[in-house]
């Protein structure tokens, strides 16, 4: 099912990317179908990023003639406390093409406050980022300039190269490894793989249901004990 929804997505971005849509440049990206380029920042612009790492992993990707790994991280930030998210996308110097574009859905997230970090390993910069209306939390990570959206080819991040970090800021406290992610080329792509997202948010109609459980627990405990007693 997941497969099938990416599968969907990919062939919905490559119409998008043909008909050159909107271009917003600023952050955050609202999910209105609209292209963003990328803010640029790092720790001396913006010293409220710096944080521990609390996740870190490596994960490893194939498809047609291309492989390489992403690295995935999530830093809680010192001052705030609240969480952010970043990838690095590296294609392995043996690989026969170059990875175009990274893809992202059910991050718990729509904001997506995106930056990319200069101060980070990795040369190649996204280069777009665009978002879904009608999905919030998917999002696809373009790894070249958006003067050549539907012919990235060679000018995104080809083989032995690798992305900077980039990132999503967020409010969260809590994460999950619940989002789900792929990279394609051209019209192949690596299957989906999960990845971390802020851990999703319950239902003020679900807390309620919880809460009503919990008072109702208490109530048929506090009678048992009370029948108990009746029969000592």
């Amino acid at each position: 099912m997941t497969r099938t929804f990416l599968q969907r997505l990919f062939s919905r971005s490559t119409l998008v990317l043909s008909a050159l849509c909107s271009i917003a440049q600023a952050n955050p990206i609202t999910p209105t179908d609209t292209y963003l380029v990328p803010a640029s920042t790092s720790l001396a612009a913006m010293p409220s990023l710096a944080g521990a790492i609390i996740a870190d992993e490596t994960t490893s990707f194939s498809y047609l003639g291309v492989s390489g790994s992403i690295q995935s991280k999530v830093v809680r930030e010192t001052a705030s406390g609240t969480l952010d998210f970043y990838w690095r996308v590296a294609n392995d110097s043996t690989s026969e093409r170059a990875v175009e574009l990274f893809r992202v859905g059910s991050f718990n997230d729509p904001t997506l406050d995106f930056f990319n970090r200069t101060d980070s390993i990795g040369t190649i910069n996204p280069g777009f980022v665009y978002s879904y209306a009608a999905h919030p939390g998917y999002f696809d990570v373009g790894f070249c300039d958006l003067s050549l959206l539907g012919a990235c080819g060679d000018t995104s991040i080809g083989a032995g190269a690798s992305s900077v970090l980039f990132m999503i800021r967020t409010s969260a406290t809590e994460f999950a490894k619940t989002a789900i992610f792929d990279l394609s080329s051209g019209n192949s792509m690596s299957d989906a793989q999960f990845t971390f997202s802020p851990a999703a948010v319950p239902e003020p109609s679900t807390s309620a249901l919880f809460g009503l459980g919990i008072a109702g627990l208490g109530v048929v405990c506090r009678n048992r004990r009370l029948i108990d007693r009746r029969q000592a």
